[in-house]
């Protein structure tokens, strides 16, 4: 079987790379899947370092740091890694704002092949690297929490596109009842995520979006890890092709049957609106309860 991957690169974001260069002195942004992470800790934009959080409505299971690198540089991946001073220091900050663990995961990222058999596991101050085969690293997860080992297998159709071979290889091996949420932004220095959704005009209207119901458990589940760690949360939707206006929306309701939020359109570069949040006395601030699907 031949694994289709997304072909929208996070390097060719409009909106990442603009907040990429932004000089933010107010605030410390790591943007999950943009060779500015990737950057931040020694690496290239060849190597995909993502942030990812395994959860549903009820438990959070895991955080994940996972680094995609192109097969044959592994090694050299890791002595990078293990040389750098300022890869531990994010490890132990977002462990300080998740109250976890965060376990690092090193995947070929590239790999069209089912049969994916190379991983490695890092300790937290990336020093020590065990590599692990496909067998190994469920072994792993069993002991994180032995129910992510449960009732394994996506519920959608395995022909769909994905983001990469560790989102594939965990939709297949990992319980089905969990979200895998890309923590696409977050705040180092002030505890708030940012998450984004990127629309295509050729299927919504940026103005008139709303979240879908099949959307719900991933609001459902990150809304969770937020209140436990007392985390401040926005949402950010905008279009591909659209780089004058965003739209904040806060999603405080999200249930199986409908889905409430508030939403305000912004301009891109409204940082402080953005990680300040909605104020209720703006009069452009409008109410909805999506039942879309």
């Amino acid at each position: 079987m031949t694994i289709m991957y997304y072909s929208d690169d996070d390097n060719d974001d409009w909106l990442k790379n603009r907040y990429s260069q932004y000089r933010l002195t107010s605030y410390w942004w790591l943007i999950s899947g943009h060779k500015s992470f990737s950057e931040k800790i020694g690496l290239t934009a060849n190597e995909k370092v993502s942030l990812l959080s395994i959860a549903n409505r009820d438990r959070i299971y895991a955080y994940l740091l996972t680094i995609g690198v192109d097969e044959g540089k592994e090694q050299e991946v890791k002595d990078i890694l293990r040389l750098n001073q300022f890869a531990p220091r994010i490890i132990k900050v977002l462990e300080k704002i998740f109250h976890e663990k965060v376990h690092v995961i090193l995947f070929r990222k590239d790999n069209n092949d089912e049969d994916i058999d190379f991983f490695s596991v890092s300790n937290r101050e990336f020093s020590s690297f065990t590599d692990k085969n496909t067998n190994e690293l469920k072994s792993y997860f069993r002991q994180i929490d032995n129910r992510l080992l449960l009732n394994t297998g996506t519920r959608r159709n395995i022909n769909e596109r994905f983001i990469d071979s560790f989102h594939w290889w965990s939709r297949i091996h990992l319980t089905r009842f969990i979200s895998k949420n890309v923590v696409n932004i977050i705040d180092i220095k002030h505890s708030t995520i940012i998450k984004l959704r990127r629309i295509s005009k050729d299927k919504d209207v940026l103005e008139d979006w709303e979240p879908y119901l099949n959307e719900s458990a991933s609001y459902a589940s990150t809304n969770l890890i937020c209140e436990e760690n007392d985390i401040e949360l926005r949402t950010l939707v905008y279009d591909k092709y659209r780089e004058d206006i965003v739209v904040l929306h806060d999603i405080f309701d999200p249930k199986k049957e409908y889905i409430d939020g508030k939403k305000i359109l912004l301009r891109p570069e409204s940082i402080d609106v953005i990680m300040n949040g909605i104020d209720e006395n703006t009069e452009d601030v409008r109410y909805y309860r999506s039942t879309k699907k």
